[in-house]
């Protein structure tokens, strides 16, 4: 019988130990997967920065001289269509 207690006591030490090893193991993943988040999240906001710093330096000068020309285009447009009005207004 007391073979069978001794036995028992390393078997609930040696399972004590497991558990304890596991439940490190789990807080490991557990932290590095909170670690791994926040560096996804931190990589994001850096692109979305970067992305944001290069449109405003290299790309606005160009969009703001397509915007410019677009804006004569219209105004072109818009003078043609007053002249082909007073025309027709003419013609009669």
């Amino acid at each position: 019988m007391t073979d069978d207690i001794e036995e028992l006591k390393e078997l609930v030490e040696k399972n004590t130990k497991l558990a304890e090893d596991t439940n490190l193991t789990v807080h490991k993943m557990r932290r590095s997967a909170l670690w791994g988040r926040v560096l996804q999240l931190i990589w994001w906001a850096a692109i979305i920065t970067v992305s944001g710093a290069a449109y405003y330096i290299y790309l606005q000068p160009y969009v703001g001289q397509i915007e410019d020309l677009y804006e004569q285009f219209k105004a072109s447009g818009q003078q043609l269509q007053d002249f082909l009005q007073s025309f027709g207004t003419m013609s009669r």
